[in-house]
């Protein structure tokens, strides 16, 4: 009688346990885990802590060139809680050949909600590679890792001026400070 209520109570604990299972999450899913979920102590991009960002990271230009990346968003004035319009300069270093290949200035539009900035920015520029103008729409999202420091990813689209040029989205990573 006993072997059979040991036998009973290890079945029902077997039907009852859960299959553990190993489902490897994707990288959107990871993302957006991680820019939806907000640490309310950080003031990184909070007004009066935001002054200068300067930031430096790598970008895929047109899916041929990898260019490393020298960044500075400076506030410029406050248009409401947690928004904002700021200055933008970017230089694009060509790093295979080791000299200046781009750069563009253009105004920004930055939300703020607790530890994270969306900016949506338009740029003009130039392209010393190949000699012709481009304006670039470009969105960033930049995560507060510290109360001074951050992570983000960006995604632009240069249109050359000229019409030559494919219409191919750049994207990169950077890391930085502000101050």
């Amino acid at each position: 009688m006993k072997k059979l209520l040991v036998l009973g109570t290890l079945i029902l604990t077997c039907v009852s346990t859960r299959a553990q299972t190993n489902s490897v999450p994707s990288f959107f899913t990871t993302a957006q885990n991680y820019f939806t979920s907000f640490n309310t102590n950080l003031l990184t991009f909070q007004d009066g802590y935001d002054h200068v960002d300067i930031s430096t990271g790598t970008e895929n230009w047109n899916n041929t060139q990898l260019l490393a990346v020298f960044h500075v968003d400076a506030h410029l004035f406050s248009v409401a809680t947690n928004q904002s319009l700021r200055g933008v300069v970017t230089f694009y270093n060509d790093t295979t050949l080791g000299s200046l290949s781009k750069a563009d200035a253009g105004a920004a539009y930055a939300y703020t909600l607790y530890d994270t900035k969306t900016t949506l920015s338009l740029n003009g520029g130039y392209d010393w590679d190949g000699k012709k103008g481009y304006v670039r729409p470009d969105l960033d999202f930049d995560k507060a890792m510290t109360q001074r420091t951050f992570l983000g990813v960006n995604l632009g689209l240069p249109i050359y001026l000229n019409g030559q040029g494919r219409l191919t989205p750049n994207y990169g990573f950077k890391a930085g400070f502000n101050f």
